[in-house]
């Protein structure tokens, strides 16, 4: 694994983290090592399985849970993404989570 931090670009919503900014559109831009980018990737993975955990749950009614608890499981692991972009983000990524996504204290 090389230690050499390389510019990648993020998308969220579209749960992908490219290398070409012209290949999709991109929310965030963080520099990180391969398993900076490999941690990111598996962050968003298990953000993306307690989505559909949650909605599996709330469409088929198989708990007797709220709605709320029942996507607690989601906005955690969502937090936990967004921390973690945070934390490998440039410079404008931090200053766009800190004004408009999340208050994140700095480290």
């Amino acid at each position: 694994m090389s230690e050499d931090k390389q510019r990648y670009y993020v998308s969220v919503s579209g749960r992908s983290v490219i290398a070409d900014a012209t290949a999709t559109s991109y929310e965030f831009i963080v520099e990180a090592t391969d398993a900076e980018r490999d941690q990111l990737i598996e962050l968003m993975n298990e953000s993306a399985d307690a989505e559909e955990d949650g909605f599996v749950d709330n469409i088929m009614f198989v708990t007797n849970e709220s709605n709320e608890s029942i996507n607690n499981p989601y906005k955690q692991s969502l937090s936990h993404v967004y921390q973690y972009i945070y934390g490998i983000g440039t410079p404008e990524t931090k200053q766009f989570l800190q004004k408009e996504i999340v208050h994140v204290r700095n480290s």
